[in-house]
């Protein structure tokens, strides 16, 4: 009865994350939750919008489920999560139970994305990876893994950028006539973004050009020839520069 209750709390989490995200709900199958972005009717939106919102919403799943508590174990639940951007084939099936279903090789590769990825992970194919804006999400690839059924197939680890929703980096008040060259660092000095109110290395300044000299004030870093790294991955200054 436990387990029965949890799953219970899961899916009805998960049903009202679809009501947020614009997401449909294809069915649930024992343990397995399935959706679908850009369903049941024409929805006129890019393949763009429709990947966004269905990783958006997975990013929530994960973030849910480290609230609700796995009875046999004491500890919150985990699991898996696969996503592949791709047609699909969608009727109405059954005469006693007629449900809504979907087929397709893009129904079979998303399932065993996420039969392969990892517990409290999203793994993506590289159809979706491309759909993706990387200034606002984390992306590494996993490499080439073999697929039940598929053979072999790059996938990539998907996480989402929670520093730069609504990040607006800006030079500190104290900080008027700072200028940072190649190799500087920059710091975030918002309070919402502090481990208690300590600086945070926010990411590394580069020179693309590899111009040992040039300086820029924070302030007025609208280049293009400079960079952030953060985590290894590269960001355009314009971008999170104002």
């Amino acid at each position: 009865m436990d387990v029965v209750n949890m799953l219970n709390e899961t899916y009805t989490c998960f049903d009202h994350l679809t009501e947020k995200h614009n997401i449909y709900k294809v069915e649930t199958v024992g343990d397995a939750y399935m959706i679908a972005g850009g369903l049941p009717v024409h929805q006129e939106e890019s393949s763009f919008s429709h990947a966004r919102k269905v990783c958006l919403m997975a990013r929530d799943m994960i973030n849910a489920c480290t609230q609700i508590r796995d009875p046999s174990k004491g500890r919150h639940i985990k699991i898996r999560i696969g996503i592949h951007t791709g047609p699909v084939v969608g009727g109405i099936v059954g005469q006693k139970m007629p449900r809504y279903c979907l087929f397709g090789d893009t129904v079979n590769t998303s399932s065993r994305l996420e039969t392969s990825s990892m517990k409290m992970k999203i793994q993506i194919s590289e159809v979706t990876q491309r759909l993706l804006d990387p200034n606002e999400w984390i992306i590494r690839e996993r490499g080439t893994i073999r697929l039940k059924g598929k053979g072999m197939m790059k996938t990539f680890w998907l996480e989402y950028r929670e520093k730069f929703n609504d990040l607006n980096v800006k030079r500190s008040n104290n900080d008027h006539e700072d200028d940072i060259s190649d190799g500087d660092v920059v710091e975030d000095f918002y309070n919402n973004f502090l481990d208690n109110r300590k600086r945070k290395i926010f990411g590394i300044v580069t020179n693309n050009n590899h111009s040992h000299n040039s300086k820029k004030s924070i302030h007025k870093m609208h280049d293009s020839n400079y960079s952030l790294f953060v985590n290894n991955n590269r960001f355009k200054l314009p971008c999170l520069i104002s």
